[in-house]
C-alpha cells in the first residue's frame, strides 16, 4: 500500500513542477490533451459467442442444437462413446428451449463478461456431493471446478468431498447447511423432506404422462421452493439446478419381478418418503439406505431391491449384485 502512495505522490508532485516551469504554447496544448483513448473492441453477438465455443465442453445453446455435439465433459458423461450427440438433445430439446435455460445463458453475459475486480487471497469453499460416482458429482468436478477456476483467475477455488467421506447419509444434509458446517452441497428433495416436506412436489413419480409436462410443473413451482429454503437456511442460496433428465427410476432386484404381486415383502431401498409410500403400496417394505451402502446391502441380502436413477445405479454399480432389473 505504502508504494503505491509514494507512486501517486511522486506523480502529482511532477505534473506541479512541469505547470510551474511553463513551456512553450504548443508544448502546453500538447500537454493538456487527453490521451487518445483506444477503441473499444466490438462485442460479440450471443450467436458469434456460441458458434465460437461449439462442439465440445462450453458450448451453449443459441437456436442450433447440432453446436452443442461433441465431446463429453467427462468420461461416462455422454454416451458410450463418451460424446455428447444430437438425437439425445433433440429428445430433450423443451429444456434448452426453456426460458429457464435463456435465463441461464444471458445470466452467463458470454458476450460480456464481468471485469474481475477482487485481487485479495485465493477463497477456498469445499462442494459436498452425495458420492462421487454420481454424473452429478462428476459435473462438478469436469465443469463447476474448472470454469470457475478460470473464469475468477484462481482467487475461487472449489473442492470436492462427499456425503461417505464426511459420514453423512443425506437426510441431515439440509440442517448441516442451516448450522453452517456444510458451506456448499448437493440436495436431493427425497432427501430432506424431512426438513421441508414440500420440497418433494418435485418426486411425485407416476403423476406426468411424459418428460417435458414433468419439467414443466417442477420449473413452475422452483421460485416457490427456492424461496423456502432461503428462509429455512438463513439465506442459503439455490445456485444449480440439477435437471435430471426424465427422472426416471428403475427397480435393481435380486430376484424376478414379474408383477407388482411380485413386490409383496421384499425389501426395498428407497430415497424419499413419497417414493415410499409408492413402494410400500404395492406390498414391499421400504427402507432407507445410505446411498454409499446399498451395494454391500443388496450383496448380502439385506436388501432385496433398490431404486433409483439408471445413472446413479450404474456409477454404484447395483447391476453386479442384482440379476434383474
Amino acid at each position: 500500500m505504502r508504494n503505491s502512495v509514494l507512486v501517486f505522490l511522486l506523480l502529482a508532485m511532477f505534473a506541479v513542477i512541469l505547470a510551474a516551469c511553463g513551456g512553450s504554447e504548443s508544448e502546453d496544448t500538447a500537454a493538456a490533451k487527453p490521451a487518445a483513448e483506444k477503441p473499444a473492441a466490438a462485442s460479440l453477438t450471443l450467436e458469434e459467442a456460441a458458434a465460437q465455443r461449439a462442439g465440445g465442453p462450453g458450448s451453449f445453446y443459441v437456436g442450433d442444437l447440432s453446436q452443442l455435439v461433441g465431446p463429453a465433459p467427462g468420461p461416462t458423461l455422454g454416451d458410450a462413446n463418451d460424446m455428447i450427440n444430437l438425437a439425445g438433445l433433440e429428445r430433450e430439446r423443451y429444456l434448452f428451449d426453456s426460458a429457464y435455460y435463456d435465463g441461464l445463458v444471458k445470466k452467463s453475459n458470454f458476450t460480456n463478461p464481468t471485469e474481475l475486480v477482487y485481487d485479495g487471497e485465493p477463497i477456498e469453499i469445499q462442494v459436498t456431493c452425495i458420492n462421487r460416482t454420481l454424473a452429478t458429482c462428476k459435473l462438478v468436478e469436469e465443469v463447476l471446478i474448472k470454469n470457475t477456476a478460470e473464469r475468477t483467475q484462481g482467487k475461487l477455488n472449489l473442492t470436492v468431498t462427499s456425503f461417505p467421506e464426511l459420514g453423512l447419509a443425506g437426510p441431515d444434509s439440509l440442517a448441516l447447511v442451516r448450522d453452517g458446517t456444510i458451506a456448499f452441497t448437493e440436495i436431493t428433495s427425497g432427501y430432506v423432506a424431512g426438513d421441508l416436506p414440500q420440497l418433494e412436489i418435485t418426486f411425485l413419480y407416476g403423476l406426468y404422462p411424459d418428460h417435458e409436462i414433468e419439467y414443466k410443473a417442477n420449473a413452475a413451482v422452483q421460485g416457490y421452493l427456492e424461496e423456502l429454503i432461503q428462509k429455512d437456511t438463513g439465506g442459503g442460496q439455490v445456485i444449480s439446478r440439477m435437471w435430471v433428465s426424465g427422472g426416471d427410476n428403475f427397480f435393481f432386484c435380486r430376484d424376478k419381478i414379474n408383477t407388482a404381486a411380485d413386490f409383496k415383502g421384499k425389501k426395498v431401498r428407497s430415497h424419499g418418503a413419497a417414493l415410499s409410500d409408492w413402494i410400500e403400496g404395492f406390498g414391499a417394505n421400504a427402507q432407507f439406505v445410505a446411498f454409499a451402502e446399498v451395494y454391500t446391502a443388496l450383496e448380502r441380502g439385506i436388501l432385496d431391491c433398490g431404486v433409483t436413477v439408471a445413472f446413479a445405479a450404474h456409477g454404484q454399480r447395483w447391476y453386479e449384485v442384482t440379476d434383474y432389473m
